[in-house]
């Protein structure tokens, strides 16, 4: 079932990016948070990350990082059924990396690696 829903977002992600339009990133305009983000982050967070995750103090540093190890598409939204959380973590830090890396059509971004599997950790899975 995760791997069917990891699927979809996949196929919704390039859909968007064809018609250019909702993910197009515009450097000159304002990036969009997705509101349950600020819930982890900042000065103050309301709630704990869990597992191995971390939050970061600073919302301006996140935003600038595009939201880089949290789970989603960049800060626009937050994908709290992969890490139960909108914190950082590693595994979906290295997935990031990765898709930067080769690209989102590419078969690391595509196979989710560095959450669902890795060659770097023994975890299976690294969220």
């Amino acid at each position: 079932m995760f791997l069917y829903r990891i699927a979809i977002a996949a196929e919704n992600y390039h859909h968007q990016l064809k018609k250019r339009t909702g993910l197009a990133i515009n450097k000159r305009a304002k990036i969009a948070v997705d509101p349950d983000t600020y819930k982890y982050h900042g000065p103050n967070p309301e709630l704990k990350c869990t597992f191995n995750g971390w939050s970061d103090p600073s919302m301006k540093n996140l935003i600038r990082e595009e939201c880089r190890g949290v789970c989603g598409q960049m800060c626009s939204s937050c994908w709290q059924w992969v890490c139960n959380d909108c914190c950082m973590h590693i595994g979906c830090f290295r997935h990031d990396q990765f898709c930067d890396t080769y690209g989102y059509m590419g078969t690391d971004c595509l196979t989710s690696r560095g959450v669902l599997w890795d060659l770097i950790t023994e975890m299976p899975y690294d969220c």
